[in-house]
């Protein structure tokens, strides 16, 4: 029964966390609402060519996430509070 506590508090720990990451980081919160875009873009063009398109901005969008710095971040909700 222990063993099951401390499964589920670390679950619910590492849940608080990505929660926190997701709605408090800035930028994880645009990269979000870009993704929301996308999909909505995605659903109202049905043409191959617009579609592949969406898919290419998608990527771009995903990979300019993922390897983004901390120092680009902070410097974008910098720039973003002016």
């Amino acid at each position: 029964m222990a063993e099951m506590k401390t499964k589920y508090e670390n679950l619910r720990s590492k849940h608080d966390s990505e929660v926190k990451e997701l709605f408090e980081n800035k930028h994880t919160l645009k990269f979000v609402k870009q993704m929301k875009h996308y999909k909505e873009e995605w659903w109202a063009k049905t043409g191959d060519e617009d579609r592949k398109k969406i898919a290419t901005q998608m990527a771009s969008t995903t990979k300019s996430w993922v390897s983004a710095s901390q120092d680009q971040i902070a410097a974008e909700e910098k720039a973003e509070k002016k």
